[in-house]
């Protein structure tokens, strides 16, 4: 027991390392955020330190928001599997074997190589009943041991437990996942293979002497966040032990948070020296492409003042069948084998409280002559630090009677035992801790008496879930739950074998009638969730069951148990079945025999019988009653009126079959059956992974559609099929497994469907009522009717009826003005059309004084340019384009279909650059013509004549301070390669506006042509166009043509923060001043303005920021990505400007994090 108690000292300080070779590090942070690299959101990274001490625990508020926010919480190890590794190297103190044979080479301990003026202030600065003997110690054991030795010595303002342990209380409160980045094992394992023969045994002597003055130096310089000193003041692991500490480990570590940053978000809180340095977790992330940026906060909570939300409602029933007790601890115990292997100890080491949990059974000899007081008495005193009598009180439990002990041992550690016994058997139950004694009392209480029992198995079945399985002859627990929105029902039945401590569930998963589970996914993905959260690792293989998908699935060891499990997804019902037990050899066979008993009753299609809907209107052949149910439209501008819907359910299968009955819009007409029921099947189409199967046909003289979807993830088939009856429309709909492909019975449920009762009411036979209520005066019939244009099937046959409709003017009133929407709508419909519309009909359109008013004669254009005759139908467009361009409309209706033709487009040239000019179709002309040049199709020779026209046509433009076109003739002039063209160009540096200025210095810079500095200094001069100017000649190496005069930081903050206020939603913006303040992690500037917004006749005043900007003058830009360029959203407050931008900047930040 003496050994277990330092164990449990030495693991709470085991879980990291303190020591890595630093970097210099500028940011002074220990929190930093994690994003990029494919991330939606965003993880963290903090670095601790393995100590007790109250200060430490100052934390930020940004770190409990961290945790928060995210849903894995990992250290070093998870702290979870830290039982695992007490109760591991409990079991190897306890058992440890005495060798008979020394073939080991024999390490010097301290006393053979420090002098004894050294030795004797070692061991001087050990507290007195320390039990460790510092004369023995090797010099391996020295230092991996030298925190041990260091923390010997409580301080007052210590924590219950030290900073990790603390940080996974927090996340275990919040209920979040845990995980680590590190395998306990391969901690342990490193810590034995390491090789301390270069060592200097002198330095970790010196170390723990001054070990108070270390750990307060320690403390104070991690409460600076100075990652270098602590380092300093700490380093005194030889180099090549430290590499494999930290070097190998932090890429070890980066792999894990890789793994988990990919399928959740993580804080990830380990040893403050596994951060910086060039091998440190903050440059690995930034080179595996993350971005890794420090967080800083200017408001702490201590820890200390943390209030946690839950008190062991979480703790767990442990239950030991052999021994006949069961006890509830905080979390699954580990068995500990005693020296002789005749007593099992459970033990549950707690890192959250730093309390561990213990409990033991013993059989008592029948032939002893000791009392059950004097057995219990000496169990105890065993337990104490001299192995005294100690006192006790008597008590009661249940039919037990015992005795409680309390005392406190070495290394001030704080015990509570209580000792129970009868004739037969004794049970020790005990909690320590070097803390104070917190929450034993759910422990001691939990303790009851069980019959010890033994297990036979027998096949049983669940008839309500359609399987059967062979178990331990004990009861099943039942368990029924429903999803938050009550579509979803699972059956749980547990099943418990205390004998051999294994767990058996089976869950069947059923959907509410009229839902299907679509595929697999969601099961899988809770499978993995938790395995995941657990940091458990499963094999998993994909077989067929009965032709059924089967997932088996085997996880890795955890706490001493292994997950054995089936995902079986049998249809509409799904099963997650699985046995986890100990990890020893039976616990493991009895799994698989679960398992392997499960045997799924085959699921066939219920029987069906014919059913007649309740208003006799059709019958059909299902396996249950109708359920009726009538879902009314509850939108005015539908044309959809309410459909009746009937539900039958199969019970076997949990399929349901769907048919609804409803009138057909009456603005679908009978023109063409099969497009209509098209139409129909289209809207009930379903996502698929598969290409889905359309089929048109009638049965009894009524025309059907059938459509069907095959799911391949899912293997499930979709089947609808429509059938039209005058104006009703029957709608049959089911979705069942592949297995059932050729099923007579669901075959049955569609070719079986009969009408009773006919309809009488025909559909109609033109698209005219619906064109005919386009012109109503009635404004709801006439949204109606253009909220179905959106939904019919026109063909070609109905192109002259749409040529009519589109030259009709069409009413509209100031709430609800359609008619432009009711024209666009129709051209859309009518150009799929073009190239069946003679060209004779579409030149009389063109020429419609409608279409020229409405400016849709580039519509128009673009339904020729689809002529068959396409040789012929450009020509045509060119004479048009010539003779009686459009007058107003957007060219974008044509100029695609001309971009995507360059072999007909370049007919129109070279006559069209007449054009290039003209207020409606220079834009294009002038884009058109560049392409073509740009691609060969258009020679420069073949524009010589018209070079003279094109300049006079500039120089037009140019004079009359005319039109946005000028930019696109620039372009144009500067494909066109002569003297003449370019010096037209270099006119435009004298432009009346700034943006043909710049269009032609653009083109000058790409010719080579140094431009004016005048009109460079022009631009310049606007702040809206100062930042475009510099970007332009950086991008293309002539960043010294920039006049020098504006190349300032406060010139260009002006123009950042016009960029921001880009639809002057400001008046006004003057200058204030520069302030220097703290963003991101360092000093930066920013430049403040006083911003005008007038709203009537008030006018209010706002802060205006431009930053970050460089200490360094000559840096003039700010990165766009770290960009706090804005307006405050208080009004300006000149007093408090200092404290408004401090507000400002933080609320940047949030904002900042919130959108990563």
């Amino acid at each position: 027991m003496k050994l277990l108690i330092n164990l449990l000292v030495f693991c709470g300080l085991l879980l990291g390392t303190h020591l890595q070779s630093l970097a210099q590090q500028k940011e002074k942070t220990l929190l930093w955020r994690i994003s990029g690299n494919g991330l939606q959101q965003s993880s963290y990274l903090f670095g601790t330190v393995h100590l007790k001490a109250k200060k430490l625990f100052n934390f930020p508020d940004s770190l409990y928001a961290a945790i928060d926010n995210t849903e894995v919480f990992a250290l070093e190890v998870n702290p979870d599997s830290m039982n695992n590794m007490v109760s591991a190297y409990a079991n190897k103190l306890l058992n440890k074997k005495e060798d008979t044979k020394d073939t080991k080479k024999k390490e010097k301990t301290l006393r053979e190589i420090l002098t004894p003026a050294e030795l004797r202030t070692l061991r001087e600065s050990l507290p007195a009943d320390s039990d460790i003997d510092p004369d023995e110690l090797t010099v391996k054991q020295a230092y991996l041991m030298k925190d041990k030795l260091l923390t010997q010595k409580p301080r007052k303002d210590d924590l219950p437990t030290f900073m990790d342990a603390f940080l996974y209380s927090i996340a275990k409160d919040k209920g979040k996942a845990v995980a680590g980045v590190e395998h306990i094992e391969d901690q342990l394992n490193l810590l034995e293979t390491m090789d301390f023969s270069d060592a200097d045994p002198k330095k970790i002597a010196t170390y723990v002497s001054n070990g108070s003055s270390v750990q307060d130096k320690m403390i104070q310089v991690y409460i600076s966040k100075d990652l270098e000193e602590l380092q300093k003041i700490s380093d005194i692991i030889p180099e090549k032990q430290a590499d494999l500490l930290f070097t190998a480990r932090n890429k070890n570590m980066l792999k894990s948070m890789d793994s988990i940053m990919r399928l959740h978000t993580l804080f990830c809180a380990v040893g403050a020296l596994h951060l910086p340095g060039k091998q440190g977790l903050i440059a690995l992330l930034r080179a595996k492409g993350y971005t890794v940026t420090p967080v800083i906060s200017e408001h702490f909570i201590n820890g200390a003042d943390y209030t946690f939300k839950t008190g062991g409602s979480n703790w767990v029933d442990i239950t030991s069948a052999q021994d006949g007790y069961t006890i509830k601890m905080p979390g699954q115990p580990n068995e500990v084998n005693t020296g002789s292997g005749t007593v099992v100890m459970k033990l549950y080491y707690d890192l959250g409280t730093s309390m561990c949990y213990v409990t033991n059974h013993t059989n008592i000899p029948q032939s002893t002559s000791i009392s059950e007081d004097e057995l219990m008495d000496a169990a105890a005193a065993k337990m104490t630090t001299d192995g005294k009598k100690i006192g006790h009180k008597d008590i009661t439990v249940g039919e037990l009677k015992g005795r409680e002990y309390s005392f406190t041992g070495k290394s001030e550690i704080k015990y509570r035992v209580q000792m129970l016994a009868n004739k037969t058997d004794m049970y020790m139950l005990m909690a320590y801790s070097q803390a104070a004694l917190k929450n034993t009392d759910s422990f001691f209480r939990s303790f009851r008496l069980i019959p010890k029992m033994s297990s036979a198995n027998r096949s049983t079945a669940f008839d309500d879930i359609f399987l059967t399985v062979s178990l331990p002859d004990n009861k099943p627990t039942r368990d029924v739950s429903y999803s938050q929105d009550s579509t979803d029902k699972q059956t749980m039945y547990t099943i418990v074998d205390p004998t051999i401590g294994n767990y058996y569930f089976i869950v069947c998963s059923e959907p509410k009638i009229g839902y299907n589970y679509n595929n697999d996914t969601v099961f899988l993905y809770n499978i993995k969730t938790y395995l995941d959260s657990k940091n458990i690792t499963a094999t998993i293989e994909n077989n067929r069951y009965r032709g059924y998908k089967v997932y088996d699935y085997v996880t890795s060891a955890f706490s001493g148990m292994k997950i054995k499990g089936k995902l079986l997804f049998c249809g509409n019902r799904q099963y997650s079945i699985l046995a986890q037990s100990p990890d020893n050899e039976q616990g493991l066979a009895a799994a698989d025999s679960f398992l392997q008993s499960i045997k799924i009753k085959p699921a066939y299609p219920d029987a069906i019988h014919k059913e007649v809907s309740d208003n006799e209107q059709f019958s059909c052949f299902v396996p249950s009653p109708l359920i009726r149910k009538t879902i009314e439209n509850d939108n005015d501008d539908t044309t959809q009126p309410a459909a009746t819907t009937y539900k039958s359910y199969d019970q076997i299968t949990l399929m349901t079959y769907l048919i609804s009955a409803q009138q057909i819009s009456p603005y679908y007409w009978k023109s063409n059956d099969t497009s209509m029921l098209k139409t129909l099947l289209y809207q009930s189409k379903v996502k698929s992974d598969s290409t889905p199967v359309y089929s048109y046909s009638s049965t009894n003289g009524l025309p059907y559609g059938e459509l069907i979807t095959y799911k391949k993830y899912s293997e499930k088939i979709h089947r609808v099929k429509v059938i039209a009856d005058g104006r009703t429309l029957y709608t049959l709909d089911c979705t069942y497994p592949i297995s059932l492909k050729d099923n007579k019975r669901i075959d049955s449920f569609y070719s079986t469907f009969r009408v009773l009762k006919k309809d009488k009411q025909a559909l109609q036979t033109s698209p005219d009522l619906l064109l005919a209520d386009l012109h109503s005066k009635d404004s709801l019939t006439r949204t109606r009717a253009l909220t179905a244009l959106g939904e019919v099937t026109f063909t070609k046959a109905d192109a002259q009826a749409l040529i009519k409709a589109v030259i009709t003017e069409y009413p509209a009133d100031t709430n609800n003005p359609l008619a432009t929407v009711t024209t666009f709508r129709l051209f859309n419909i009518l150009k799929e059309f073009g190239s069946d519309i003679p060209m004779q009909q579409l030149e009389q359109l063109y020429k419609h004084p409608m279409i020229i008013d409405r400016g849709q004669q580039f519509q128009v254009l673009n339904m020729m340019a689809m002529q068959k005759d396409s040789i012929a139908a450009y020509a045509k467009v060119k004479e048009l384009l010539l003779k009686s361009p459009p007058t107003k409309g957007g060219a974008y209706a044509v100029t695609a279909r001309f971009n995507q033709h360059p072999q007909l487009s370049k007919t129109l040239f070279p006559e069209l650059l007449q054009q290039c000019a003209d207020s409606v179709m220079g834009y294009m002309v002038c884009n058109l013509a560049c392409r073509l040049i740009d691609s060969n199709y258009l020679l420069k020779k073949d524009l010589d004549r018209y070079i003279p026209s094109i300049i006079n046509k500039s120089k037009e433009l140019r004079n009359n301070k005319s039109h946005w076109t000028s930019t696109n003739v620039i372009d144009l002039l500067s494909r066109l390669g002569t003297k003449e063209a370019m010096d037209e160009i270099k006119q435009y540096q004298y432009a009346f506006e700034n943006y043909l200025r710049y269009a032609a210095i653009d083109v000058l810079v790409d010719s080579q042509q140094r431009p004016d500095p005048a009109a460079l200094d022009s631009i310049a001069s606007d702040k809206y166009y100062r930042l475009r100017l510099y970007n332009l000649l950086n991008d293309k190496n002539v960043a010294g043509y920039y006049p020098a005069k504006y190349l300032t930081q406060q010139y260009f903050a002006e123009s950042y923060i016009s960029e921001v206020d880009d639809d002057d939603y400001y008046g006004n913006i003057s200058y204030i001043g520069m302030r220097t303040e703290l963003y991101k992690g360092k000093k930066q500037k920013f430049y403040l303005y006083k911003a005008e917004y007038t709203d009537g006749d008030s006018t209010t005043y706002y802060m205006g920021v431009a930053g970050p900007f460089s200490n360094d003058p000559t840096q003039v830009t700010i990165d766009y990505d770290e960009s706090a360029c804005g307006f405050s959203a208080d009004p300006l407050d000149m007093k408090q400007l200092d404290n408004q931008l401090k507000v400002y900047l933080i609320k940047k930040k949030i904002n900042d994090s919130r959108q990563e």
